[in-house]
């Protein structure tokens, strides 16, 4: 039996309906059996949803942790269709400004900010009402806004703890704190993911109360599959990312005069979307380092480009949470020259040249030795992409799944 409904209507009114039945009607038999074989089936009804939300690519063009969590979200894309998997990822980003997140989607990729819309506060609004039009049963926090602890009722809530830097040095943050509301994310969560054992320590120090709460999973790096260290590096130094406060540009630049006096070829590339500052461009033009330090926003393929063909990496950090930078050199080969903290010793081992803190002079030594023999430090090279080839994403997505599972069951 089927039925319809006729309706009649005239100047745009319905004047009558008509209700029709097929008593004789017998739908068509369908075949107890498939035509195909059905394809193996990733996920069932079962399965855990997870939301990364989008925090971080609402205000970063790029940088390490938007790096992370879009290559883990990449690396669980690629999963093999018929690999059984309780977990299902999403990424709950609409709109971003983070540019080497679109490339890994396979499907609809967010939407990139641009004239009007390129407003941070415009994407976290966007992305917060995205998160509320999602369907999960965890969330997974990349950053510390605190309109995103406002979220649907009863579901789960897991949040990355990157570093406790304001913390540690909140000399550094008298003018504003990025990590306000870290606090209450913390707080709020029901599992915290740290970095690194010496973030989880920090963690510890701070909000003892929160440790049983915390797990250490380390992000990973992609390493080429081979890499020629013998090959001839060019004569530049190359720094990455960020540059005020902690991250102590000054302390590199106050080492070159005495370097571009004996060797006139020597070159400073300064890997970053930020131009330099009026107190920096000073500074450089003060020191005599016009035309020798260079500022340049880099793609991901141009960056590891640099990594591969400079003489080394040089990081002046005070403090890091974990050290992207310096696995990311070490995978592609080149020499590392880091500040003697103790997250690059539980990270790197032994395999980078160390230099306190703020001391230009021991980092000008490094720099000369390097110059005057490359080849004597090779060891230290092999024994760095050695430690980073450990560092893999595949590590990072499982650890990831097996606390999705845990804690959404």
């Amino acid at each position: 039996m089927r039925f319809w409904l006729r309706v009649r209507v005239l100047n745009g009114l319905i004047t009558d309906f008509i209700v029709c039945i097929d008593l004789n009607y017998k739908p068509k038999q369908r075949d107890p059996e498939p035509r195909w074989p059905a394809k193996p089936k990733r996920y069932h009804c079962s399965m855990i949803r997870v939301l990364i939300d989008g925090q971080v690519f609402s205000i970063h063009r790029r940088g390490g942790i938007g790096r992370v969590f879009s290559s883990v979200y990449g690396e669980y894309l690629q999963l093999p269709r018929d690999f059984e998997v309780d977990v299902k990822i999403s990424l709950g980003v609409f709109l971003t400004k983070y540019s080497g997140i679109a490339r890994i989607r396979k499907k609809r990729p967010p939407l990139f900010m641009k004239g009007f819309f390129s407003s941070s506060k415009i994407a976290l609004a966007t992305n917060w009402l995205y998160l509320w039009l999602s369907h999960y049963e965890i969330v997974h926090s990349t950053y510390y806004f605190q309109k995103f602890l406002i979220r649907r009722r009863g579901k789960k809530h897991v949040v990355t703890l990157h570093d406790m830097i304001p913390e540690d040095f909140p000399q550094f943050f008298l003018s504003s704190n990025p990590h306000f509301q870290k606090e209450k994310f913390l707080r709020n969560a029901d599992r915290i993911v740290c970095v690194s054992n010496y973030t989880m320590s920090r963690l510890a120090q701070h909000y003892p109360d929160l440790v049983h709460k915390a797990i250490m999973i380390y992000p990973g790096v992609t390493v080429p599959a081979s890499k020629n260290l013998a090959q001839v590096r060019d004569s530049t130094i190359l720094f990455v990312g960020a540059r005020g406060g902690y991250k102590d540009f000054v302390t590199l630049l106050k080492s070159l005069p005495t370097l571009f006096e004996s060797e006139p070829s020597l070159q400073v590339l300064v890997a970053g979307n930020e131009q330099f500052s009026s107190s920096e461009s000073a500074l450089i033009l003060e020191l005599g380092l016009v035309g020798r330090v260079t500022q340049k926003d880099l793609s991901d393929q141009d960056l590891e480009k640099a990594y591969e063909t400079c003489l080394a990496l040089v990081i002046t950090s005070h403090a890091e949470g974990f050290g992207l930078p310096v696995i990311e050199a070490m995978a592609h080969g080149a020499l590392v020259i880091a500040t003697d903290i103790p997250v690059f010793k539980e990270i790197a081992d032994d395999a980078f040249l160390a230099f306190s803190p703020g001391n230009f002079t021991e980092l000008t030594f490094w720099i000369q030795s390097v110059l005057a023999d490359p080849a004597a430090f090779d060891s230290k090279r092999e024994k760095g992409r050695l430690i980073a080839s450990q560092y893999t994403w595949k590590k990072t997505l499982s650890g990831l799944l097996n606390l999705y599972k845990e804690i959404g069951n």
